[in-house]
C-alpha cells in the first residue's frame, strides 16, 4: 500500500533531515542506492524500505541507527548486474 513513488532518494537526504524519526517508503517503485546520509539520522526509530528496487543498503544504516530503531527490509529486492 505505497504511494506509487518512483525514482531515487536524494544523496543528501538525511543531511537535510537529521531529526527524522519515522521513515516509511515501503511498497513503492524506488530504485538506486539508499543514501549513506541515512546514517546521519541519529533519531531514527522506524525505517521501512521493503518492496522497492534498491541496489544496496549502506552499512551506516546498521551502524549509526539508533539502538531502538526498528528496521524493515522485508521483500527488499536487490538488482545486480550479471
Amino acid at each position: 500500500m505505497g504511494n506509487n513513488l518512483n525514482g531515487t532518494l536524494p544523496d543528501e537526504m538525511c543531511n537535510q533531515l537529521p531529526q527524522l524519526e519515522f521513515f516509511y517508503i515501503n511498497d513503492n517503485y524506488l530504485e538506486g542506492t539508499i543514501p549513506r546520509s541515512i546514517g546521519n539520522c541519529t533519531s531514527l526509530q522506524e525505517l521501512y524500505f521493503g518492496n522497492n528496487f534498491f541496489t544496496g543498503i549502506p552499512l551506516t544504516i546498521l551502524h549509526h541507527a539508533s539502538s531502538s530503531c526498528t528496521c524493515g527490509f522485508v521483500y527488499l529486492l536487490f538488482l545486480y548486474d550479471m
